[in-house]
């Protein structure tokens, strides 16, 4: 699955929260799969913004001078829209069964979830963004 550094990074939080709900065991395993894969992504990307920080953070200060601020934005978007290839098999969104999600969580993750219905909810969440 095609997908950006940014999105990875966006649904970090959300899907650490999904996965501390009670769902079915396999949903549960499949949840936990997710993080796994995605952790080397997320370690990858902590590590080049520190490098970042490294390059515009002088040594000893704590913060980043304003004229460093804007060449520092434009480097760490860089770095979030990086495409990148994820070995995931997106999950029915009916095997969450009761879990209750945020719909703007939902919109985050959408590209984890295949709607197996007719109601195309997932699709629908993927064509607003």
């Amino acid at each position: 699955m095609k997908t950006t550094v940014g999105d990875i990074m966006a649904i970090r939080d959300d899907l650490h929260t999904l996965f501390t709900k009670e769902m079915p065991i396999q949903t549960s395993w499949k949840i936990s799969k997710f993080i796994s894969k995605l952790e080397n992504e997320y370690n990858d990307f902590e590590n080049a913004r520190l490098k970042l920080l490294k390059k515009y953070v002088p040594e000893g200060e704590k913060k980043m001078p304003e004229d460093k601020m804007e060449p520092f934005k434009n480097e760490l978007q860089k770095l979030l829209d990086i495409e990148i290839d994820i070995d995931i098999n997106p999950i029915s969104i009916d095997e969450l069964g009761d879990v209750a999600i945020s719909p703007i969580a939902l919109s985050k993750m959408s590209f984890l979830f295949r709607e197996d219905d007719d109601s195309n909810i997932v699709q629908e969440i993927r064509d607003q963004k």
